[in-house]
């Protein structure tokens, strides 16, 4: 993939949450729909989203995710703080406020990297009850480049 092809999903991204925000803005507004179901039907999406990337096998599955994922990520972020609001009373709003950004960066700059190791330790695990006898350090170490060397491929050939 071209790096103009994969700017491009960005922008898609950067579109579709713009038309998310605007539209959990709209629909927060009707007074019969309830914020919460607007939420997490946004991280049901959210979600959804992210585990059907793994599946994309050409550019237009990749577009389809940036569409869904942008929508998704525009719903959470417009009806979050609307969220927040309904959830505490108004005298610990701010705390509300400050902590929900403190968990969710920390959660944010964490996640993927534990995520990962959590998935080799998980994979090395396998391995080793498989084949207890071959598990050195230097077959570990090998088993770990290989595992890279296929998220780089897989990512190369979209």
């Amino acid at each position: 993939m071209s790096a103009d092809a994969a700017s491009r999903l960005f922008i898609y991204i950067g579109i579709t949450i713009f038309i998310g925000r605007f539209l959990s803005g709209l629909l927060c507004n009707i007074r019969c729909v309830n914020p919460f179901y607007v939420f997490m039907f946004g991280l049901i999406l959210d979600g959804s989203s992210s585990v059907f990337l793994s599946q994309a096998k050409n550019y237009s599955h990749l577009i389809a995710f940036a569409f869904f994922y942008g929508l998704a990520d525009g719903l959470v972020i417009g009806t979050f703080n609307i969220t927040i609001l309904y959830c505490v009373e108004p005298s610990k709003r701010a705390s509300a406020f400050g902590l929900s950004a403190l968990f969710h960066g920390t959660t944010t700059a964490t996640g993927p990297p534990l995520a990962g190791t959590v998935l080799l330790l998980i994979r090395w695990l396998m391995l080793y009850l498989k084949h207890p006898q071959q598990c050195t350090s230097e077959s570990v170490s090998q088993f770990a480049n290989d595992q890279l060397a296929n998220v780089q491929s897989r990512f190369t050939n979209i």
